[in-house]
């Protein structure tokens, strides 16, 4: 861990640490369980964080924040505040895969009880059987836990190393974002089975805006890493990275609204087996959405007002060091006296001293 200075106040993480609580009070109202089918005529569960027992996610990440606020001021004890905003965020992360594993099983048992009379209308006139499963809090979720990581990441490696951090959690995020885009779907396959295939929406990789967009943005990252602050050109290159990220956020929510993989929630009819969407959770790609805009303009502020390392000066000769006393430059270390031999006189035949 980067010891930092005890009289440096982090207030651009602080910021960022009240954006991120502020993102609590949504969250726990969104919802984490919901399922429509009308097997038995029209239902809807909707289900909150406190309805499926997760009131830890909350209390771990508000732990998490207050401690990263701590760490934010200049006190004595932020290096012990920082661990402990780690360890809150570690527990954050394992309650919400606690919770994400005990929703998928549940879906499953959802749609395993759909699937005889999702299979017996399969070929109904007047429409497919409705049921629909999915959970858009953790798919938010994972947009708090990418910001407890990186807080924490900025507050452990502190400022000397801001610059590389934000860089490299951008392009993670990018890249991540784009590999975990997987749209779950459960498949009718018999009169009472269900099966649950991942895929990536159609032409992901060949043909979707978004990839593009983020594929270019971490190649301009990536340029920006290999750059310095003070280095010619880089606050230029800075602000237009910082404005084709402000132009691609709406380039990706228009090609992602009511689209898979982050609105997945029409029914796929020109299917030959019936199929209803899952439980997905791209919430990495939601995050990646969001990060590039706010991390290009710190990067760019970072390299217009943080000098580059100038190189070492020659130390200044002493004041009561006279110009009599230093060796010429023409004189080889060997050509030197001790302080002890007394010159001998030349003119002598001997060479005796006088």
């Amino acid at each position: 861990m980067v010891r930092e200075d005890p009289r440096t106040f982090r207030y651009g993480l602080l910021i960022t640490v009240l954006i991120t609580g502020g993102l609590l009070w949504p969250l726990a109202q969104a919802d984490w369980w919901r399922s429509r089918t009308d097997a038995t005529g029209y239902t809807l569960v909707e289900e909150s964080l406190t309805d499926i027992g997760g009131a830890a996610f909350l209390w771990f990440a508000g732990a998490a924040l207050l401690a990263y606020a701590v760490a934010t001021w200049p006190v004595r004890f932020r290096r012990a505040a920082t661990v402990a905003g780690l360890v809150a965020s570690a527990g954050t992360l394992i309650v919400w895969t606690v919770l994400l594993l005990r929703v998928l099983r549940r879906e499953e048992q959802a749609h395993q009880g759909w699937a005889p009379r999702v299979w017996e209308r399969r070929s109904d006139v007047s429409g497919r059987m409705l049921a629909e499963t999915g959970a858009d809090g953790f798919t938010s979720a994972i947009m708090v836990l990418g910001l407890l990581a990186l807080i924490g990441c900025l507050l452990f490696f502190g400022r000397r190393h801001e610059r590389t951090v934000l860089i490299v959690a951008t392009m993670v995020v990018a890249v991540a974002g784009v590999l975990t885009a997987r749209v779950r779907e459960w498949v009718a396959s018999g009169p009472a089975t269900a099966e649950v295939v991942g895929r990536w929406p159609d032409g992901w990789f060949t043909g979707r805006l978004t990839v593009v967009i983020l594929a270019v943005l971490v190649l301009m990252f990536a340029v920006t890493l290999r750059l310095r602050p003070g280095q010619s050109g880089a606050v230029k290159w800075g602000m237009l990275v910082a404005v084709c990220s402000f132009v691609a956020f709406y380039l990706i929510m228009f090609d992602t609204v009511e689209k898979p993989p982050l609105y997945p929630y029409s029914a796929d009819e020109t299917t030959a087996l019936p199929t209803n969407p899952g439980i997905n959770v791209a919430g990495l790609l939601l995050l990646s959405m969001y990060l590039p805009l706010p991390v290009a303009i710190r990067v760019a502020c970072i390299d217009r007002f943080r000098r580059a390392p100038e190189p070492p000066r020659p130390e200044p000769v002493p004041d009561d060091v006279v110009a009599g006393d230093m060796v010429p430059d023409d004189v080889v270390p060997d050509d030197v006296l001790p302080d002890d031999v007394v010159p001998a006189n030349i003119d002598t035949p001997t060479g005796r001293p006088v």
